[in-house]
């Protein structure tokens, strides 16, 4: 539960590692090891959650169809138009 809330605390808030360290009172290196603990977990469930609801890619939202700005991304299936699209940052 500390650690969830450590993550939640990162992700919402925006906080370094380092203002994390002070508000929680823990070393850098805890913070980094349960941060990236949940990190993975929510990665190992992101297949099963995340998932574009037209798998197809059929549908484009009325945002993009809309924009001038996304013109040049015409029929492309990608992060423009609402795909998930699993990700791994390197470390």
């Amino acid at each position: 539960m500390e650690a969830l809330g450590l993550f939640l605390y990162i992700m919402a808030g925006g906080y370094s590692q380092r203002a994390t360290n002070n508000r929680m009172a823990w070393s850098g290196s805890t913070v980094c090891k349960y941060f990236h603990r949940v990190l993975n977990a929510a990665y190992a469930m992101a297949a099963d959650i995340n998932k574009p609801a037209d798998p197809n890619f059929r549908r484009v939202h009325n945002c993009v169809m809309q924009d001038a700005n996304f013109l040049p991304f015409a029929g492309a299936a990608g992060a423009v138009d609402g795909t998930h699209i699993p990700i791994r940052v390197a470390v």
